[in-house]
């Protein structure tokens, strides 16, 4: 097993073959995407300076096996690239690794403060690795969570009791400041939520 890390863009536009090679037999989504990961570095990322790029490849018999797409933000954190704007994040992999046994072989490479993996899949097997262990100092979030409130008719937000009397004045604020537009409160019919259509959907997407 080799293992390589690339901090350079131009670095990274050497390995696209073998990102797609890896993306397609695998079967991934767009957000592990070469397109969507290098773009996202270029076009936004990258104009923080404070921004480092950190993919991570791991070669097994000279063929890249596995691609870590991440890099260390200006607060010092480990992350999917782009991770805020997907819809999930994940490693592209033919097979199963142990994460901090390269995070330790590599450690003299580059420096952070935490590891900071947000919008994995539950499915994903760094998700499993890592969610029975306690990090002190990171932070890792599945993506299924679909938050949303269900209140009475009525006038809003009198009619939410589980909002504190400050959030109401702040929402009364809010809507007094933005006086000049249409606002307008829409209810839903007595059928369930949708919630597993929109995991789906969201899945495919």
């Amino acid at each position: 097993m080799k293992i390589r890390v690339i901090f350079k863009l131009h670095e990274l536009n050497t390995i696209q073959v073998d990102w797609y090679d890896l993306f397609i037999s695998e079967e991934c989504n767009f957000f592990q995407s070469f397109e969507f990961n290098f773009y996202s570095w270029e076009m936004e990322l990258s104009k923080n300076k404070l921004n480092k790029l950190c993919v991570i490849l791991i070669y097994n018999n000279e063929r890249v096996s596995t691609i870590l797409p991440l890099y260390i933000d200006s607060e010092k954190r480990l992350r999917f690239i782009n991770d805020i704007h997907a819809d999930f994040c994940d490693v592209l992999a033919d097979n199963k690794f142990d994460f901090e046994n390269i995070l330790s072989e590599i450690s003299n490479q580059f420096k952070f403060n935490s590891v900071h993996f947000i919008n994995l899949p539950e499915n994903s097997f760094l998700y499993d690795l890592y969610k029975k262990k306690v990090w002190e100092y990171s932070i890792l979030k599945p993506f299924e969570s679909v938050p949303f409130l269900q209140i009475d008719k009525g006038n809003f937000p009198e009619n939410y009791p589980a909002f504190k009397s400050k959030q109401r004045s702040n929402l009364r604020r809010i809507q007094k400041k933005n006086s000049e537009r249409n606002h307008e409160v829409l209810f839903a019919d007595e059928s369930k939520f949708p919630k597993e259509e929109i995991l789906d959907l969201k899945e495919k997407m």
